[in-house]
């Protein structure tokens, strides 16, 4: 049977800074309580991102873990405070920071002040955060701020993306591509690895029904049914169905910087 893979590219929902729920008790004797998993949040660039535990009444409430890429992870604890429906403002310094620099097992006294708010019912944050490090004494602004993902426009881009991975265009696709794809791989890389890899060319690429969006570790995907087709001499024409994977980002410098759209981020294996 012929196998068509774009293992290089494929992601796995539900792996992120989200951290499982577990049971705390309020106190000795009393009922456990159910903790419910941190809020993350992302911003478009992919390069910072909010863990923030908005859970009212019990111990790790408020409790953080702002990371800025290359650069390393703040955790401590931060007063938060409902100002409505599902509406969470944050404001004050954060208590007893460690500062952890990336690639390194060892952490320093920070400081962290934080100022916004997280809507969870429309999965929205627009947060300022000062922070200090060690050799870095000067608080450094950072605002972290959501973009609300244009669903309408999902479907065109799985289409296209669809089209280059058809025409086995690697380049194109590359452009096309997630930050956790050109944070990993050079385009000359990424070329290399897809041209190594089997890939029998397929024809009637179509769109199989409609996607659906999901919310996963503060990153909004967008998974899209879609079909085709592979021949060879021994099985003639074989028809296959998989998703493909589309997140909602901000694009890279030089294709419109500063602006979130669709970019490809995978497929799942195939199945006939």
């Amino acid at each position: 049977m012929i196998r068509y893979r774009v293992i290089i590219a494929t992601v796995t929902l539900g792996v992120g800074l989200a951290t499982a729920a577990g049971v705390v008790y309020a106190q000795a004797g009393s009922p456990p309580v159910r903790l419910s998993p941190q809020y993350v949040a992302r911003d478009t660039s992919g390069s910072e991102s909010l863990a923030v535990q908005l859970q009212q009444g019990v111990r790790n409430t408020g409790a953080f873990d702002f990371t800025l890429a290359g650069i390393g992870t703040w955790a401590g604890v931060i007063p938060i405070r409902p100002t409505g429906p599902r509406i969470i403002h944050l404001q004050g310094v954060a208590a007893n920071v460690k500062f952890q620099a990336a690639g390194t097992g060892t952490t320093a006294p920070a400081t962290v002040r934080m100022e916004g708010q997280i809507d969870q019912s429309h999965n929205s944050a627009v947060v300022n955060i000062w922070v200090t490090r060690p050799q870095h004494p000067k608080p450094a602004h950072h605002l972290l701020k959501t973009s609300h993902p244009d669903i309408k426009k999902a479907p065109k881009a799985a289409q296209k993306a669809g089209g280059e991975l058809a025409a086995r265009n690697w380049p194109a696709l590359y452009d096309m591509a997630a930050s956790a794809i050109t944070q990993r791989y050079t385009q000359a890389q990424f070329v290399h690895a897809m041209k190594a890899q089997h890939q029998p060319g397929f024809t009637g690429f179509m769109l199989a029904g409609p996607g659906q969006s999901r919310f996963t570790a503060g990153i909004t995907y967008f998974i899209q049914p879609f079909s085709f087709t592979t021949k060879n001499k021994v099985h003639g024409h074989t028809a296959f169905t998989a998703d493909m994977l589309l997140v909602w980002e901000q694009s890279k410098a030089g294709h419109g910087k500063g602006h979130a759209e669709w970019h490809f981020a995978g497929t799942t294996a195939p199945s006939p």
